[in-house]
């Protein structure tokens, strides 16, 4: 009799040698793992552990038989001989000899995998209400569904259809576990009462199972491609919401298999899931499309009814409350509200509320938070009215039960976005501004408040007052420019000052822009003002220094212009008298004599000439140098540059290569100008370039310019110091080039003469490889082009 009763007890008993060896096991180890028994017993118990478990229950089975604890339990995963597993509760109990050594262990083990599966489940689902509140797309919820279901349904590959809007049509938006090549297929289905599995639940709002799809008359359109894929068993689910459908939830198997009562009550739970997420999503995109038709909806729309007794105790609540709050109706009859909710019905919130119920006062938008059964914490809001018996007498009450939590967020949301606003508007100094022309009224922000230095609780702005605090110099100006734009249904931009009334004076810009209504009237006008007070000051700031910085550069133009004439008269007499005694016009010298008159007068003319550039730089900053515009044959400009920087052929110790067209054009320039431009360029090319160097002077029009570019094999100028030339006094300092004397302003004043004619200056060098000065003209100053190329020679 104990044997059968052993046998026939629904929970795994065992025992185990100290050395880990099953020694006894009952019946119910093959009913739960598939294993026989006789073919188990003498192997080590590890080896029937799930080998992601395996690590942890040697390691506690080894703390048990090294101490004292007599028993113990946990939770773990047994393996099945079909590669599965189930979870077991392990009762364990350490048996010892009479000298306290271990002997071995007994226990028991009860299949726990249903809870596991539905803790699994609940977790799954608190996972996907979490993403839907959170924001995440329908598609990624959806593929979480379908990964929850196949996680929870063992052996199950799962997919959601989602029907279009003309209700005909269903697509696959979710089916991370199916074969791409069946998903890919499938596509698009037209729905019906015989199109598969998925296709008839949508058409009949029922749940269609096939356990067989080989012999399933639904299937005949798409069997053989089913089949191929390996597909042989499909349960689907309506996904419907307050009894409109809105797709389907399919379970794939790949084997026959017919769902047993917990199979359905997942698919049940997870198909509204799917119905949660794709309303949601749907509402979503409703509220954008409109605002005010989403706030109708949600004052007329419940998402729960409910009904009282006079003792305000549940006498009916709609089905709807177990997807809302998580609880089923069954369970919150009989019960007030608070009481259902486990509310705390002593705090003032809840007093209140049964005061108003006893008072028989309508109750209008009572909220409350409460924490979902999944862990889920939502804010809904309760109305009703009381319902009066046949004698007038309050018999009850009965209302409705909304989920308000996206509101709440909106709303919440809403107003960190105003903060945030109301913040940057004070950092910017910026505010913005309304006015309504309908009803002549007048709104501000928080920042226009503080730029006009009043308080939002002690003054209300209006069109009259608002235009008092503006300056009475400015004030028609600002008055008329904003009725004009009203006028013109144009915006406008406008500087002005405004009085505040502590004194200080500020000074603003405003923008603004009308709005039209559906007639193309001015409905309204709206602005913003910035309080530039403080650019204004720094522009005065930097006018003032401005002017200071011309003042002084006048100035010193003026006295290098001075210095240059006063030092000019004994040069010349210098310079005079070297030259009679360097020609021993009055007499013969010694040659030592003569060679000291050489180098008198070399040094003077060196003088005179940095003196010249210093003149001509003076006048040029102060712009009194006269400009003559004459016809200017190029040719003749030409050679007498040439000649004057000994560069004409016989004359020179360089190589000079002329590629100039035959004949030369004349330009419409200033003669003598054009002259110094040439004369300081070719003589830096002559002075920068070594004996037996190659010079080369090219012309030719490019791009609506004359290019004159004089090319020399010199010493160069590296890249990074050639922004530099052109400024005064400014010389590339290297090695080379302190050898060569020079002031640094011809390129200065070369570049102002250019610029004087409307053109520029190109400057392209390299060290050791010489350097390449291109001046550009603009071609309308060359009066005849004949002979003039197309491209620059070079």
């Amino acid at each position: 009799m104990r044997t059968r009763i052993i046998d026939s007890v629904p929970e795994v008993l065992f025992a185990i040698a100290a050395d880990g060896t099953l020694v006894y096991l009952n019946p119910a180890w093959a009913r739960l793992t598939g294993f026989a028994v006789q073919d188990s017993i003498g192997r080590n118990y590890l080896d029937f552990i799930w080998h992601e478990d395996r690590e942890a229950s040697r390691d506690r089975f080894a703390v048990v038989l090294a101490g004292d604890t007599p028993d113990y339990r946990h939770d773990v995963r047994i393996g099945r001989r079909d590669g599965g597993f189930r979870w077991v509760t392990v009762h364990v109990t350490v048996e010892r000899h009479s000298g306290g050594q271990v002997s071995g262990t007994c226990g028991s083990m009860v299949d726990i995998t249903d809870r596991k599966l539905m803790e699994t489940l609940a977790h799954g689902e608190h996972s996907v209400l979490e993403a839907i509140v959170g924001g995440v797309p329908l598609e990624a919820v959806l593929d979480r569904i379908c990964r929850l279901c196949e996680e929870v349904l063992e052996h199950s590959r799962c997919s959601i259809l989602q029907l279009d809007p003309d209700g005909v049509h269903a697509r696959i938006a979710a089916a991370p576990g199916l074969p791409p090549g069946y998903a890919a297929t499938v596509g698009t289905i037209a729905i019906g009462p015989s199109v598969g599995s998925c296709g008839a639940a949508m058409a009949t709002l029922k749940p269609v199972i096939v356990a067989d799809i080989a012999g399933d008359p639904l299937w005949d359109g798409f069997r053989e491609h089913a089949l191929t894929h390996g597909l042989k068993a499909c349960w689907s689910f309506p996904i419907m919401a307050e009894g409109t459908v809105y797709g389907a939830f399919g379970i794939y198997y790949g084997m026959v298999h017919a769902p047993a009562e917990g199979d359905l009550q997942v698919a049940s739970r997870l198909a509204k899931l799917a119905a949660v997420a794709i309303l949601r999503r749907r509402n979503d995109e409703a509220m954008r499309r409109s605002e005010q038709r989403f706030r109708d909806f949600t004052e007329v729309a419940s998402d729960w009814l409910w009904e009282t007794d006079a003792e305000f105790r549940m006498t009916y609540v709609s089905g709807r409350v177990q997807d809302t709050l998580g609880i089923p109706p069954a369970e919150m009859l009989g019960r007030r509200l608070s009481e259902a909710l486990l509310q705390d019905a002593g705090s003032p919130k809840w007093l209140r509320h049964l005061d108003d119920l006893r008072s028989s006062r309508r109750i209008k938008d009572f909220e409350f938070s409460y924490r979902r059964p999944d862990g889920v914490e939502r804010c809904f809001v309760v109305n009703g009215m009381p319902v009066l018996g046949e004698d007038g007498k309050v018999v009850g009450y009965r209302g409705t039960g909304s989920d308000v939590t996206a509101e709440r967020e909106a709303t919440d949301a809403l107003r960190n976005r105003k903060r945030q606003l109301s913040e940057a508007q004070r950092i910017t100094r910026t505010g913005d501004w309304l006015w309504n022309i309908g009803r002549n009224t007048v709104e501000w922000s928080d920042e226009i408040y503080r730029i006009f230095g009043v308080s939002p609780d002690a003054y209300d702005p209006t069109l009259d007052t608002a235009f008092s605090f503006v300056h009475r110099e400015d004030r028609q100006t600002v008055v008329d420019t904003l009725t004009r734009s009203v006028t013109e249904k144009t915006g406008g931009i406008l500087e002005y000052r405004i009085c505040r009334p502590d004194g200080d004076e500020r000074h603003i810009r405003a923008e603004w822009l009308c709005g039209l209504d559906a007639g193309g009237e001015v409905r309204d006008v709206f602005g913003v003002c910035q309080d530039i007070s403080e650019r204004k000051q720094a522009e005065e700031v930097l006018r003032t220094a401005k002017n200071k910085a011309e003042a002084a550069s006048r100035a010193k133009s003026e006295f290098l212009a001075s210095m240059s004439h006063e030092l000019r008269t004994p040069l010349n007499a210098i310079l005079g008298f070297s030259e009679i005694l360097k020609e021993q016009i009055l007499g013969p010298l010694s040659e030592r004599y003569r060679d000291y008159a050489g180098d008198i007068h070399r040094s003077g003319q060196h003088l005179l000439d940095l003196i010249s550039d210093l003149l001509n730089m003076a006048r040029i900053e102060a712009r009194q140098v006269e400009f003559n515009e004459e016809k200017v044959p190029l040719a003749e400009v030409m050679d007498e540059a040439l000649r004057l920087t000994r560069l004409s052929p016989g004359e020179t110790r360089h190589a000079v290569e002329l590629s100039l067209p035959e004949p030369m054009p004349a330009l419409l320039a200033d003669r003598r100008g054009l002259k110094q431009v040439l004369i300081n360029l070719l003589g830096n090319a002559a002075k920068f370039t070594p004996d037996g160097g190659r010079i080369g002077v090219s012309a030719g029009l490019r791009d609506g310019f004359l290019e004159i570019a004089i090319a020399d094999t010199g010493i160069g100028v590296p890249k990074d110091r050639i922004p530099d030339l052109g400024k005064p006094f400014m010389r590339v300092e290297n090695v080379m080039s302190q050898r060569y004397q020079g002031s640094g302003m011809g390129l200065f004043i070369s570049k102002a003469l250019i610029e004087r004619h409307g053109g520029s200056m190109r400057i392209e060098s390299a060290p050791g490889e010489g350097t390449t000065v291109t001046m550009l003209i603009p071609a309308s100053r060359v009066i005849s082009a004949w002979g003039i190329p197309e491209e620059p020679l070079h």
